[in-house]
């Protein structure tokens, strides 16, 4: 995800401030306030987070709930219908 947001040269998502990872629709702009930041990283139409906060907020959200002890690396080697 961030290899290739960070290639595309975007700046703010394309979804608002509502859609991200935790299930508390308000988290991520809770997150901004509480780190110090306030409207400014959010686009006015749609209230579109900027891209670096909404990355920020994906690993305290990981971080928070231990979601890498979560995701597994691997590989295929059969599929049966």
């Amino acid at each position: 995800w961030k290899t290739r947001t960070a290639a595309t040269g975007m700046r703010y998502l394309r979804s608002s401030a509502s859609n991200h990872l935790d299930v508390d629709l308000d988290d991520l702009r809770r997150y901004a306030r509480a780190t110090g930041r306030g409207q400014e990283v959010f686009a006015p139409d749609y209230a579109r987070p900027r891209l670096d906060v909404f990355d920020e907020h994906c690993d305290h959200v990981v971080g928070r709930h231990g979601l890498e002890k979560a995701h597994v690396r691997a590989t295929a080697t059969d599929v049966t219908p």
